[in-house]
């Protein structure tokens, strides 16, 4: 299992590559759940890029285990429903959706460097996502990673 602290220290280097380009993530939020997250994303500005706390499967025996974690990272802002022409959500999205495909060449970056000592499954999957954590909009990314220190 990834320690927590390390874990955020990845996010943190993950935004920090996102943001060597034009577009910017201005806020990483973390939590628990997504109520947790709801919670800490509330009055947030601007593009955030929020992220579970992974969850842990294990498997294997004791000489041979693996933990396999999943997350999902979602890179969001918030929109009022109904306020921006099609082609101002199209624009909007269109900029989300570019930050998400600068996050997944970082991340398949990192898993190629495996700096945090987990294996990373590249085989993510993308979503968009409409009114999330009490009204933001963007994309969602679920990832698994496999703990490559075995104890």
């Amino acid at each position: 299992m990834i320690p927590i602290s390390r874990f955020r220290e990845w996010c943190f280097e993950l935004m920090n590559e996102v943001n060597t380009h034009v577009v910017l993530i201005e806020h990483l939020v973390m939590g628990v759940d997504e109520g947790h997250i709801v919670k800490k994303i509330k009055d947030k500005k601007g593009v955030c890029l929020c992220v579970n706390y992974p969850d842990v499967v294990g498997s294997g025996t004791d000489d041979n285990a693996t933990d396999v974690q999943s997350l999902f990272f979602f890179v969001v802002e918030k929109a009022n429903p109904g306020s921006q022409t099609d082609d101002g959500e199209m624009l909007h999205y269109g900029t989300l959706q570019d930050i998400m495909r600068l996050l997944r060449k970082a991340i398949r970056e990192s898993a190629t460097h495996n700096c945090i000592g987990v294996e990373i499954d590249l085989n993510d999957k993308i979503e968009w996502e409409y009114q999330i954590f009490g009204g933001f909009n963007g994309l969602s990314m679920g990832v698994k990673i496999t703990d490559v220190t075995y104890g």
